[in-house]
């Protein structure tokens, strides 16, 4: 593949065509998924744990607490979970957000991740670029050609055959590194090099606060937000469904109440904490209320980009009968569709504002008028 590509409109393009390749034959899973037969075409599933064990010939799409995937994969993979553990031979690409994401053999192509922590084991070995972005990265691996890394701390020991170019505040060359290129840091202290490294180009400090300027950082904050939306949203699906779905009809049957009463929600909390944090016995209670407030915020986005998602269920006929899994899909395949409409200046302003009002809206009508929920 090229990698001369635009890379964020390449990420964004890439995820949208596999995923709305999806709705087509989406599999609709139970909370725990083991595969143990071959399979012969794409795979499309969801569940708190997901382990894969037998090898697939097309794409995997998974979304879920854990997934583990043990067996070759023909085509890419796209994963967004709690941890991502990749023991298996992948033929193409690799797409993967997380708290914790490990690769241990070989991606044919590239991978783009992010996550708190990365680690590219010494027994994996990506055939073309690496793209990573998380709190703590490490390279014990092979990479073909070049790498970008955006972490607070970032420790190689593997080799890479093309330039390296880190963002981090902890850069760490290890014994045994060795690195073909050109090592390019942004850093506010040097990298540390420890004798038995190798670095067989030149090595280039940038200023660091020219970071902003790079086009790796926003396509790693990209690729991190996004994808991490779509764990957020699937996890809190599979734990809370029920309030979801009450949630999404509430939005569905009152649209302009739900838009209305997102924004006296989003107006009006604000300043009761305030207030109360200017008593001394309603401290405790805004704190508690600030803790609620921020959970809705968040719960919001959720809501209304599954709404968005079942909207686009009904329009390819698929609302009817569509179970968990068929609903996770969807709201991935909404939240590229919204990201990419929040990249036209000023409307995705709007577009942001609106998924906050409409979701706080259909959540506290929800909570308002629904009877005691359940996980």
């Amino acid at each position: 593949m090229n990698k001369r590509t635009s890379p964020k409109w390449y990420f964004v393009a890439a995820m949208l065509a596999l995923l709305w390749g999806a709705m087509a034959q989406a599999q609709v899973m139970d909370e725990t998924v083991l595969i143990r037969t071959p399979v012969t075409h794409d795979l499309y599933i969801a569940g708190r744990h997901v382990e894969i064990q037998a090898e697939v010939t097309g794409d995997i799409v998974a979304a879920g607490q854990l997934i583990s995937v043990n067996a070759t994969v023909e085509g890419d993979i796209i994963a967004a979970g709690e941890t991502i553990n990749l023991q298996a031979r992948v033929m193409d690409d690799v797409r993967a957000a997380g708290r914790q994401i490990i690769v241990s053999n070989e991606i044919a192509d590239h991978i783009v991740a992010a996550g708190e922590s990365i680690t590219l084991e010494s027994s994996s070995r990506i055939g073309s670029w690496a793209w990573l972005a998380g709190e703590t990265v490490r390279i014990s691996g092979l990479i073909e050609h070049e790498l970008k890394v955006a972490a607070r701390k970032v420790i190689i020991s593997g080799e890479i055959k093309g330039d390296v170019e880190l963002f981090a505040e902890q850069i760490e060359i290890l014994e045994g590194a060795h690195i073909h290129g050109d090592l390019i840091w942004y850093s506010k202290q040097a990298p540390m090099l420890q004798e038995g490294g190798v670095i067989g180009g030149q090595v280039i400090e940038k200023p660091f606060e020219h970071k902003k300027h790079d086009r790796g950082i926003p396509l790693a904050g990209t690729a991190f937000l996004t994808i991490s939306l779509m764990a957020t949203g699937t996890i809190t699906y599979l734990l809370f469904p029920r309030l979801t779905e009450q949630a999404n009809t509430e939005l569905q049957r009152s649209r302009w109440l739900s838009l209305g009463l997102g924004l006296a929600v989003l107006l009006v909390t604000p300043i009761a904490i305030m207030l109360l944090f200017a008593t001394v016995i309603g401290s405790l209670l805004a704190l508690a209320l600030l803790a609620c407030y921020l959970v809705m915020v968040l719960f919001s986005v959720v809501i209304s980009i599954f709404a968005v998602g079942k909207q686009g269920l009904r329009i390819t006929g698929r609302d009817e009968g569509a179970g968990k899994g068929l609903h996770i899909l969807a709201f991935l395949i909404a939240v590229i569709a919204i990201g990419i409409l929040q990249l036209i200046p000023i409307i995705g302003g709007f577009i942001q504002l609106a998924i906050v009002l409409f979701g706080l809206g259909g959540l506290s009508l929800a909570l308002y008028r629904g009877k005691p929920l359940s996980v």
